[in-house]
């Protein structure tokens, strides 16, 4: 009978704190949504699989441009005169000066 004065307010009282941590906070166990946590490693796996695809695109850009740089510096490569297009000028616009501010007139006591 003793223990069971010690032990009974010990489980009342973690039960009452459960159920009033569980207004503020999801008490649910991390363990019971599979279904989300297999779709976040799916999306995690296609993530990564999208990093690397990009990873290699870069790479694969990168060299034909260093490729580029190196043709071009050894004159291989020509620049096409008809392919040149002059820098165009900016556009003139007339815009009117801002209408003069009209200030009040203020009467002195």
């Amino acid at each position: 009978m003793g223990i069971f004065k010690r032990i009974a307010p010990f489980f009342l009282a973690l039960t009452v704190g459960i159920l009033i941590a569980s207004i503020f906070v999801d008490v649910a166990s991390p363990w019971g949504f599979r279904a989300r946590r297999i779709q976040r490693m799916t999306e995690y796996r296609q993530m990564q699989s999208d990093f690397e695809r990009l990873r290699s695109e870069r790479d694969q850009l990168r060299s034909e441009n260093e490729e580029l740089k190196r043709q071009l510096n050894a004159g291989r490569y020509r620049i096409n005169r008809d392919d040149f297009i002059p820098p165009v000028p900016p556009p003139t616009m007339d815009i009117p000066p801002p209408p003069p501010i009209k200030l009040g007139t203020r009467s002195v006591r």
